[in-house]
């Protein structure tokens, strides 16, 4: 087997390699991740209170403008919720990673509101079963993300991202869901405005002059040498 060959089997190899490889690659790096470790306990949604201590939070999918979260304990050993976040926008990003709590009862922990990674204007925001969303606006006295579907842990992705959200007011009432979380705003730049010179008036220009014969008569002449010269070098070759 010659060098060559050998080269030609070994650059088709690993063009091979890559094409597989890059796929997976791609889908590692746009998981979204987060370890994180709570001083005190913090609610979830599905009625479920996590413990201080260390969780990982892993972000499933971006379809549809749903983003589905999965909550597990910090070896992801055990799945704690797979839990339906929308879109949320913040102005002003941070260079770490911000989660915001609602504000609780007295003696209750405080309820995950929002989660934003580092750099990014776009975060998720939790939303809640519809009783208990109810309870917690009456706490922040403001609207809170809620779904009529019953999330647990074991709720197939499909259901979830298919699963209806709204805001409920603390009176029980339901509202757009722009009242919770914030868009960003689109401002549109003025239209330019081109202003188009006025035409200038036509007048009677001079037509011009008759081209002269002398160019003419100038490239005959280059032609003419050029076949002389052209003779000469075939009289030569036949010598």
């Amino acid at each position: 087997m010659t060098n060559r060959f050998k080269l030609a089997i070994a650059v088709f190899c690993f063009i091979f390699t890559a094409s597989v490889l890059a796929p997976v690659s791609k889908a590692q790096n746009g998981d979204k991740k987060t370890i994180v470790t709570f001083s005190e306990p913090i609610e979830i949604p599905g009625n479920v209170i996590l413990p201080a201590g260390t969780y990982f939070f892993k972000l499933l999918n971006q379809d549809s403008g749903r983003w589905v979260v999965q909550i597990f304990d910090e070896h992801q050993t055990k799945t704690f919720a797979t839990l339906i976040t929308i879109e949320d926008f913040r102005y002003h990003p941070t260079n770490q990673v911000v989660m915001n709590f609602t504000e609780r009862a007295a003696g209750d922990p405080p309820a995950i509101k929002e989660w934003f990674f580092p750099g990014e204007k776009q975060g998720r925001a939790f939303v809640y079963g519809k009783k208990r969303a109810i309870e917690l606006a009456k706490v922040t006295n403001e609207p809170v993300l809620a779904t009529p579907v019953e999330i647990t842990v074991d709720t197939p992705v499909v259901a979830i991202v298919a699963a209806p959200v709204v805001a409920i007011t603390p009176a029980g009432d339901e509202v757009a869901v722009a009242t919770v979380v914030a868009a960003p705003v689109v401002v549109e730049a003025p239209a330019a405005v081109v202003e188009t010179p006025a035409a200038a008036p036509i007048t009677d220009l001079p037509l011009p002059h008759t081209a002269s014969s002398t160019p003419l008569i100038a490239l005959g002449g280059l032609l003419a040498i050029g076949a002389a010269f052209t003779l000469i070098a075939i009289s030569k070759r036949s010598a």
